[in-house]
């Protein structure tokens, strides 16, 4: 699975629950409402983003040229620019709601199916990379929910494991040698 390759997701259903901690430039989100609308699949996307970017920096991105979608670029930039701690419908195919909160004094407004861990790294968020958040993550997903994160140190995935994850390590998207995916095991 990639970023915003939701055909992985287990399970059949009429939508998707997405929640990314770390929006940083919004690619994540971007690659999962192209993939929404691909699949005429209803997205909901939560995130969270502590340190939002400054303008002079996402409007500058030309993800959706490199994408060879231009004309998506309207959408991308209300990814960032669209009201904070509110629901907003980019597109009928994916809901977007971002919040300025920090993790893990945060509770998701619905449980997830599949989250992007994107947060710093461990050396300088460790407090986010621990058994205990984790297990705070997970009683908040959906049953078999996929987490993917960049970060593969071996201490965070026995903190995964230790939280209730069974956790694979799999070959990373040009510059990451690596990736984990983490799927929720057992009940609630």
């Amino acid at each position: 699975m990639q970023d915003g390759d939701v055909s992985d997701l287990p399970g059949p259903g009429t939508s998707v629950r997405v929640f990314e901690l770390g929006l940083g430039t919004g690619l994540n989100a971007l690659l999962t409402l192209l993939e929404a609308e691909t699949m005429q699949l209803p997205v909901y996307y939560e995130a969270l983003e502590a340190y939002p970017l400054e303008a002079a920096i996402f409007e500058n991105l030309d993800y959706c040229g490199q994408l060879g979608r231009p004309g998506l670029q309207p959408k991308f930039l209300q990814l960032h620019t669209c009201d904070w701690d509110r629901p907003v419908a980019i597109s009928p195919y994916f809901t977007f709601y971002k919040s300025r909160d920090k993790w893990p004094d945060y509770a998701l407004r619905q449980a997830a199916e599949l989250v992007y861990y994107d947060a710093f790294d461990p050396v300088v968020q460790p407090e986010l990379w621990n058994a205990s958040t984790f297990k705070h993550l997970a009683g908040q997903l959906a049953p078999g929910a996929l987490l993917l994160t960049y970060c593969s140190k071996g201490t965070v995935r026995r903190a995964l494991q230790e939280a209730g994850f069974c956790v694979e390590k799999l070959p990373g998207p040009p510059g990451k040698r690596e990736m984990v995916r983490a799927t929720l095991v057992g009940e609630k």
